[in-house]
């Protein structure tokens, strides 16, 4: 069944998902801030373009989409290509997703309902901060940027 409900992750998926509330206004802040929104995903890389259209029709000032695929030997599969980025922070709301990550970049989680969540054990320890919602983040992440000398 797992099989069956992964292959409706398609191209007409990846174009219709929806924004969570406060994201749009979340990434438009920090654009407006002077940041470089990259969106990096562990998709297949078939469906990076419709992600792409996906977000450009929501809103979402994000330019560049990557995706990495899932598979990353006991580490994110998003690791290499922040590895590569060097981002100042990254932001997702999947703890494993931390593993391996550079810590000189900030690690932002965004929780989730803690009923069911893959968010909780030892690996908090990896994260740098959490956060409810990527608003929540946004907001907290400029107020940073505006107090810290430099």
């Amino acid at each position: 069944r797992l099989a069956h409900f992964r292959d409706k992750f398609d191209e007409r998926f990846w174009e219709s998902l929806p924004a969570l509330p406060g994201a749009i206004r979340a990434c438009k802040d920090l654009k407006s801030a002077g940041f470089l929104l990259v969106c990096v995903s562990a998709l297949p890389e078939p469906f990076a373009a419709a992600r792409q259209r996906n977000l450009h029709r929501l809103g979402f000032p994000i330019e560049i989409v990557i995706a990495t695929g899932k598979h990353a030997d006991g580490k994110s599969p998003k690791a290499d290509a922040l590895h590569l980025l060097r981002p100042a922070v990254f932001v997702d709301d999947y703890l494993p997703y931390m593993a391996g990550v550079n810590p000189g970049i900030h690690r932002a989680l965004i929780t989730r309902d803690p009923h069911g969540s893959p968010n909780a054990g030892d690996a908090l320890a990896s994260v740098s901060s959490m956060h409810n919602s990527l608003r929540e983040f946004s907001e907290w992440w400029l107020a940073q940027a505006v107090t810290t000398p430099g």
